[in-house]
């Protein structure tokens, strides 16, 4: 005769009102402490098919717990997580913001109702071929553009500083985009315009009352430095230009900003004679 073990006091061998043969269903429920979750003790109550099935998850958890490595199960989605996120990014300019709002808007359309703990490596490899392929549609319902490989690779590397954050925070085990394959691809060349190509922009902005504008484009200065370029920053008498806060655009929205671009971008250049005269000229306008 086999002798029976005796259970341990976090399982419960229960008998459900239902039959299978006309004999009572049996389950065996795990009871077990497992920390406690904003200063309230928690429990994991879970019911397995069989004794054994019972015994290792029991053993798995506790494990889990005095290791702390165990996580409690959650029900935040990703849409949620990603605006979680976004909301947390308080350091960020509001174009960075917009960045990557726009680079997670697909992810929150595509796998915004998923539970962020049920979320696969095979789901973001799903997505990023579906964008690579244009068949990803916006909110809105309009198709998208196939998506470059530069564009699918800022994905990854946004949404993995999501799943970072859940990691850290003890929501998630582990990060299931870090170790997604990153899509190969030829880095993008800038183009230059040729010598010719500038005389012929010169020449079509000759009458431009902003004239002065495309001549500190020509000579290297970002959208943003130029919007925010102000009278104060010119030194006529020195020939310098100082680069300082910056003006963008943000949702069709004009943004002021403090600051440059980046610590390098806050600079004091010299300003050639060409471009001298026209902003000399400008200022008299």
């Amino acid at each position: 005769m086999v002798e029976r073990r005796q259970l341990p006091p976090q399982i419960k061998r229960i008998e459900l009102t239902r039959r299978v043969g006309g004999r009572p269903v049996v389950r065996y429920q795990v009871t077990i402490d497992v920390g406690t979750v904003d200063g309230k003790r928690q429990q994991l109550r879970k019911r397995y098919t069989s004794e054994r099935d019972a015994r290792e998850a029991l053993d798995q958890i506790r494990g889990e717990v005095s290791k702390g490595t165990y996580v409690h199960p959650s029900v935040l989605t990703v849409e949620s997580a990603c605006a979680n996120w976004l909301m947390s990014r308080h350091g960020i300019k509001p174009k960075s913001k917009s960045g990557y709002e726009g680079v997670l808007a697909p992810v929150r359309t595509e796998l915004g109702h998923l539970a962020v703990q049920k979320l696969t490596r095979q789901d973001i490899d799903a997505l990023v071929t579906r964008l690579r392929g244009g068949q990803v549609v916006r909110a809105d319902g309009t198709k998208r553009r196939p998506w470059s490989a530069r564009s699918c690779n800022y994905l990854l590397g946004t949404l993995s500083q999501v799943l970072d954050q859940l990691v850290h925070d003890g929501t998630l085990v582990r990060n299931v985009v870090a170790h997604v394959d990153r899509v190969a691809g030829k880095p993008k060349k800038f183009a230059t315009y040729t010598p010719t190509q500038v005389e012929r922009v010169l020449r079509a902005i000759r009458e431009d009352r902003n004239r002065h504008a495309w001549h500190l484009a020509l000579s290297g200065l970002r959208r943003g430095e130029i919007g925010g370029l102000r009278w104060t920053n010119i030194d006529v008498e020195a020939k310098t230009l100082t680069v300082g806060p910056t003006r963008i655009s943000v949702d069709g929205k004009a943004v002021e900003q403090d600051d440059a671009k980046s610590e390098d971008s806050a600079r004091t250049l010299p300003i050639p004679d060409p471009l001298l005269v026209e902003l000399k000229a400008a200022k008299k306008r």
